[in-house]
């Protein structure tokens, strides 16, 4: 894993450029502290999902950041990208995940 030291703090690099990447996304009124949208899971957040994926082995980060700047590179949303994962947190967890 990457660690990037900043301000004489460790910060999880990956970390870092999601919530990056998700507030200079923000042109659709998203932000970190906003509720995902997923039937039954209120209160979950994108701040979670962020959370979530930067304690994933390191295989697992790299090829969201691949699929993420691949998306964002060809005008996609990232949103429908990030709601696919959240949906996968989700059910790694053990939570029941119902389609709208």
């Amino acid at each position: 894993m990457a660690i990037l030291i900043l301000n004489g703090k460790i910060v999880n690099s990956f970390k870092t450029w999601i919530e990056t990447l998700i507030k200079e996304k923000d042109i659709k009124g998203k932000s970190l502290s906003d509720n995902i949208p997923l039937k039954d899971h209120i209160g979950l957040t994108w701040q979670m999902l962020v959370d979530f994926l930067a304690d994933l082995p390191s295989e697992q980060r790299k090829q969201i950041k691949s699929s993420l700047s691949y998306i964002d590179f060809k005008n996609g949303d990232i949103f429908d990208y990030l709601l696919h994962l959240a949906k996968g947190m989700l059910t790694s967890l053990g939570y029941e995940v119902t389609e709208d």
